[in-house]
């Protein structure tokens, strides 16, 4: 429902067109000064009025800065490697010509950009993220929508960690466009993405975001197994054709990112699964006997299933038949 306009809003009442100005919540800058995503959808840096305009909407929503921080309008100050680590830091505030808001500025309605925030989920470079839009126009008025909850997720404390969207990032996305859009809104693919997304506003230690990633995965890649038939198990299915899949996979993954350099991906795979089993259980996983023996860390296991989802989602776009053969076989 649209929301009564604030009154540090009223300057966009005379729009008369249908409008977006979308928050885009996790990049500090673009390395090009904007970025075209069709004929009337620009990646941009906020304005100074803007970024006033967001500031005390962001201070409304973003109950969870982490130690009470705004990214966008601060940076951190180190005096030593590790300090950030360690908690030894100093936040400097930014003056307002220098806040890192960006926004996406879009004719039409809400699907424009959802279809770019999921190109980007597909694409090589950082997954984009809008919390927090600003929707004009004669029909709708004024709203807002969503809760930077996802900061929690997405950041920590220190800068790096807001990632820069380049030029090549933004030509992957604007590759991956014209073949989302030919998949309907109740495609599996989109289905899949849509809770790649919900996914995404849970913390990113919690147990129930591994969960949901796997069952992404298994989604797109197991059929439902044979009773009675171990060797048709959604593990062992899952071990073999990830194995299969990353074969193609834009960004072959490294062997580097496991302890046993010498492990092949399908026990990779299967040790990933006894982790799934102990997370599911509520168990604190056992180095030895639940998978992290080929692993460095839980957070290591967590970003290579977040990479291989991200991954999967990409072949799914560029050759679903295949994908989908897979799965059936």
């Amino acid at each position: 429902m649209p929301q009564t306009w604030p009154t540090t809003l009223q300057r966009y009442k005379h729009i008369a067109t249908d409008r977006g100005l979308a928050l885009i919540s996790n990049i500090s800058s673009i390395e090009g000064t904007e970025e075209q995503f069709g004929s009337d959808f620009v990646l941009r840096r906020a304005t100074e009025d803007e970024a006033k305009d967001f500031s005390p909407l962001v201070k409304a929503s973003a109950n969870e800065l982490t130690h009470e921080r705004n990214p966008w309008e601060s940076k951190v100050a180190t005096q030593t490697p590790g300090d950030i680590e360690q908690g030894r830091f100093v936040v400097e505030p930014l003056a307002i010509s220098d806040h890192r808001y960006h926004v996406a500025d879009f004719a039409g309605n809400g699907f424009e950009l959802h279809d770019v925030l999921d190109a980007s989920v597909m694409s090589s470079g950082p997954a984009l993220v809008s919390d927090l839009g600003l929707y004009f126009g004669p029909s709708e008025g004024f709203a807002s929508s969503g809760q930077l909850t996802t900061f929690r997720d997405e950041t920590a404390i220190s800068d790096v960690d807001l990632p820069v969207l380049t030029r090549r990032d933004a030509d992957n996305i604007r590759n991956v466009l014209p073949k989302l859009k030919t998949f309907a809104p109740n495609s599996e693919l989109r289905r899949a993405l849509s809770d790649f997304n919900a996914l995404r506003r849970i913390s990113r230690t919690s147990k129930l975001r591994m969960l949901g990633l796997f069952i992404i995965l298994e989604s797109l890649v197991a059929h439902k197994p044979q009773r009675g038939d171990r060797t048709d198990a959604i593990s062992r299915q899952v071990a073999r054709k990830m194995t299969l899949h990353q074969q193609r996979f834009e960004r072959p993954w490294d062997h580097k990112i496991v302890v046993n350099p010498s492990a092949p991906w399908d026990t990779f795979w299967m040790r990933m699964y006894d982790l799934r089993s102990a997370t599911a259980h509520r168990e604190t996983p056992n180095a030895k006997d639940d998978g992290l023996e080929l692993l460095k860390s839980m957070s290591t296991a967590r970003d290579l299933l977040v990479g291989a989802t991200r991954s999967l989602l990409r072949r799914s776009l560029e050759d679903p038949a295949l994908v989908f053969d897979v799965r059936e076989c």
